[in-house]
């Protein structure tokens, strides 16, 4: 082997490690073989991880010293009851994910302030129909109350997908996700998980996709004050982001709510902390927007709070807040900031056209005023798109259509 170019070595290294994936064998034998084999392989093994909740307290050990600078990515299924209430076991799933960024929050010496890291971290959901006790680790089964506010910083992860089904979670236990998102200082993306469909056709056959609206799937005690503090949470959670992707996760009334228009008591006293230093793109879903003209003027209200709150992000260059039903409706608000031109547009899209208050107008104005110097209006485009799923199809109308996730069932298959 010694006379072998390294080129080709590699060569032969991918085609075994392609085989070993193709037909799940184990790559341990030829990593033995010599120290440059090791490092091939070792880089394979550890560039992405699929871990369960089982192996939660393994990975300190296995996971050690310099192979932490080569996981990229760590995807870890949490089980989810696919029937019956999980309410109980709320603080359960919570203080596994604690766990987990605990565990993270020990790579200090390879991933810190100085040198963040640009790890993915992809929290999936495994459904089913029972979790025995017997199968758990021991402090997952005890749970003490969440003192989450002592979660250790980890540095590692840089972009965290979310599978929608632990947005319920966040909606039952309140300040979870921003205890949760506060020990991830080095986050800058944050997306929910959009789960491909099998591509696999047969002859003569049509497609179909099944689609539930995911507000729908809540549980009957979330009360809307749950819903509004997840939303606000969100809202904290992304003053460090750089992309935000939250569609059918919380409402954008909700997110905005510290800047909504009236009544004036809804208000917090003063918004000052409510600054987007590095946002730069964000896109969220609203219940109002599934009938428009009905919530005409709620719509205008949540216009008029986006526009406060835009002037709050200097980054921001694409923003869209979207939503349809399935009857007739479908409605694109888009605001996009171009760097090059440094002028700003603002576009609704939708199947019918609904009234803008002078307030919206004008708030509208005076922001495009104090980003561009320039004047600017809204402007209308009809959508020539018709029933069913209204959702599904206004969402390939957006400019962030590659980062959103439309309102899919959210099942693992077992």
């Amino acid at each position: 082997m010694a006379h072998v170019p390294t080129e080709i070595i590699l060569l032969i290294l991918k085609y075994l490690n392609r085989i070993c994936r193709r037909e799940h064998r184990r790559t341990c034998t030829y990593a033995s073989v010599c120290r440059l084999w090791q490092e091939f392989f070792e880089k394979k093994h550890f560039s992405k991880l699929s871990l369960t909740w089982l192996d939660f307290p393994r990975l300190k050990e296995y996971v050690v010293g310099g192979r932490r600078k080569l996981v990229k990515r760590i995807k870890v299924e949490i089980p989810f009851r696919a029937t019956g209430r999980w309410q109980p076991r709320a603080g359960m799933y919570v203080y596994m994910i604690k766990t987990l960024f605990e565990t993270l929050g020990t790579w200090w010496d390879v991933f810190n302030s100085k040198n963040p890291g640009q790890m993915v971290l992809e929290i999936s959901v495994c459904h089913r129909n029972y979790i025995s006790p017997g199968i758990l680790p021991q402090h997952f089964i005890y749970t003490p109350l969440l003192s989450l506010s002592r979660t250790p910083p980890a540095y590692a992860v840089e972009r965290l997908v979310l599978h929608p089904k632990m947005y319920d979670v966040f909606r039952t236990i309140p300040r979870a996700l921003h205890y949760l998102m506060r020990s991830l200082p080095a986050l800058r993306l944050l997306t929910s998980e959009n789960r491909v469909l099998p591509t696999t056709t047969y002859i003569d056959s049509k497609p179909l996709q099944v689609y539930e609206y995911m507000f729908r799937s809540l549980p009957v005690s979330v009360t809307e004050l749950r819903l509004c503090s997840l939303g606000l949470d969100l809202a904290r959670v992304s003053r460090q982001l750089k992309h935000l992707t939250a569609s059918f996760v919380v409402d954008a009334k909700h997110f905005f709510q510290p800047f909504w228009p009236e009544p004036s008591t809804a208000r917090p006293s003063s918004t000052a902390k409510w600054v987007w230093d590095q946002l730069e793109t964000l896109a969220l879903t609203s219940e109002l927007l599934r009938r428009p003209l009905e919530n005409e003027k709620e719509v205008n209200h949540l216009l008029e709070a986006i526009s406060l709150a835009v002037r709050r992000m200097p980054r921001l260059l694409t923003l869209e807040i979207w939503n349809g039903d399935d009857h007739q409706d479908a409605f694109v608000f888009c605001y996009s900031y171009s760097t090059v031109s440094r002028r700003a547009s603002l576009t609704i899209q939708g199947t019918r056209q609904i009234y803008m208050t002078q307030d919206t107008e004008r708030s509208w104005g005076e922001t495009i005023r104090q980003k561009t110097g320039l004047k600017s209006e809204i402007q209308f485009e009809k959508l020539d798109i018709s029933p069913p799923f209204m959702a599904e199809a206004v969402c390939w109308f957006l400019e962030l259509r590659g980062r959103v996730a439309t309102d899919k069932v959210w099942i693992t298959p077992i």
